[in-house]
Formats: structure tokens, C-alpha cells, sequence
């Protein structure tokens, strides 16, 4: 197999080579040809993967960003719903406390109230019995009287009664002169005679 020609500028290097020498430097120049390709493929691939790689960084770090900012909004969401939750239940506290205040207030008033109405209503029992225990000793006061006024009526009746008896049982004297007569009319007009002794103290005793 004759040697190929070659360009002018290779022509008479080439054609001092034997055809095996030929045959070689072409398949080197094929190799490193080849070699070249391949190392601009894998160059171009290790950049076409770092430009992959950068934005698919890029991409995370934006959806990094986004993530950061989703959370902190969703974060100072919640901060405020538990803010707005406490300071509600702080309103719903201090509203129950001042409720139950309120109707505590209120129950120690009725308390108050109610134990003035029964102090004020046991007084007011207390002089109503007084009352009636006056009334009930007054008159058994007056019954007292009645009845030791009219044992006394009783006791001078029978005095009296027993007075006049007792006239009544005395001998008749003779007139002997008119001031004697005078002193019997007088003794007899008298109401209230001479008593003995026995009626005296009889008296005396009532």
C-alpha cells in the first residue's frame, strides 16, 4: 500500500516515511485527535455540570430564601394569634374576676342586708314580747289590785257586818240625863263606832 500524498507544507516529511510510519503518525494524530475530543467533551460537560450545579444551588438558595421567609411570616402569624389568644384570655380573666367580684360585692351586700333586716327583725320581736310581758304584768298588776281591793271590800264588809252584830248584842242602858242621851244618839249615829280590840287588829292585819 503506497503512501498517501500529503499538503505541501507536510508533503516531504512525509514522503521520506516508510508507509508503516505513516500509517502510525496518523493513527497517533487520530488518538490525540481523538484524546483532544474527548477532553473537550469532558471540559465542556464539567461545565455544563457546574452551570447545573450552580442553578440548581441558585434554585435551593431561592427556594431557601422563600422557605426562611414562608416560615418567618408563618412564625410571626402564630406570634400574633398567641398574642391576640392571651391577651384574650387576660380580657376573659380580669372579666370573670371582676364578674365574680362584682357578685361577690353584691352577695356581701344581700349578706349585710339580710343580717340587719333579721337584727332589725329580732329587735323589733324583742320589743314586741317586752311589750306583751309589760301588758301581761300590768294587768295581772291590775287583777292583783282588783282582786286584793276587793278582798278588802270583802274584810271591811265583814267587819262591818260583825260591828253591827256586835251592837246589835249590847244591852239597852237607861236614860239617866239628857247628856246621856246625847251621847247615846251620837253613838248611834256614828258610821264608824268604836271597834274592840280583836276587830282592830283584824284590821290592821288586812
Amino acid at each position: 500500500m503506497s503512501a498517501e500524498p500529503c499538503s505541501s507544507s507536510t508533503g516531504p516529511t512525509i514522503s521520506l516515511l516508510t508507509p508503516n510510519e505513516s500509517r502510525r503518525i496518523v493513527r497517533e494524530e487520530q488518538h490525540r485527535r481523538r484524546i483532544a475530543r474527548l477532553v473537550q467533551v469532558r471540559i465542556q460537560a464539567k461545565r455544563e455540570s457546574a452551570r447545573i450545579r450552580q442553578r440548581v444551588q441558585e434554585r435551593k438558595q431561592i427556594e431557601l430564601t422563600r422557605a426562611k421567609h414562608e416560615l418567618a411570616e408563618k412564625l410571626r402569624e402564630e406570634k400574633q394569634k398567641t398574642v391576640l389568644s392571651l391577651k384574650q384570655q387576660l380580657h376573659d380573666s380580669r372579666r370573670e374576676a371582676q364578674k365574680q367580684r362584682t357578685s361577690s360585692e353584691w352577695q356581701d351586700r344581700q349578706e349585710g342586708f339580710m343580717k340587719t333586716k333579721s337584727k332589725r327583725q329580732q329587735h323589733e320581736e324583742a320589743v314586741r314580747r317586752h311589750a306583751e310581758a309589760l301588758r301581761a304584768v300590768r294587768s295581772a298588776e291590775e287583777r292583783q289590785k282588783a282582786q286584793s281591793l276587793q278582798q278588802l271590800l270583802q274584810k271591811r264588809r265583814a267587819v262591818a257586818e260583825a260591828n253591827a252584830r256586835s251592837r246589835r248584842k249590847l244591852p239597852t242602858r237607861p236614860v239617866a240625863s239628857n247628856a246621856c242621851e246625847t251621847s247615846l244618839s251620837t253613838e248611834a249615829h256614828d258610821p264608824y263606832p268604836p271597834r274592840s280590840s280583836a276587830l282592830d287588829r283584824l284590821e290592821r292585819a288586812i
